[in-house]
């Protein structure tokens, strides 16, 4: 289990949530529910286990060698980058939808 550094509480127009920031450099954002909605690790890759498999598997196929550093569900997309600084964007149920700038 990983320390906790940080916890934030950011109320903007019509939403909350709760940002923790852990020692290890990993940074999860919660929605009002407690679900996450965004994690990102700046000095590694994002616990696979948190990552849909269908993503996941789009993810190794086409980045082989390229860690997810961070995932985001956004209203109708997930977004995941790659250490490599690309993003990829599928839908709600993890099918690859395109590349984002």
């Amino acid at each position: 289990m990983e320390n906790i550094l940080l916890i934030v509480f950011d109320k903007e127009v019509g939403d909350k949530e709760y940002k923790v920031i852990y020692e290890a450099g990993i940074e999860v954002r919660f929605d009002k529910n407690g679900l996450w909605k965004s994690v990102e690790y700046e000095k590694g890759a994002v616990p696979e286990s948190i990552i849909p498999e269908a993503i996941l598997s789009v993810v190794k196929a086409k980045h082989p060698n390229a860690p997810i550093t961070k995932i985001s569900k956004e209203r109708k997309t997930i977004e995941v980058e790659v250490n490599d600084s690309i993003e990829l964007v599928f839908d709600g149920k993890g099918k690859f939808l395109r590349y984002d700038d």
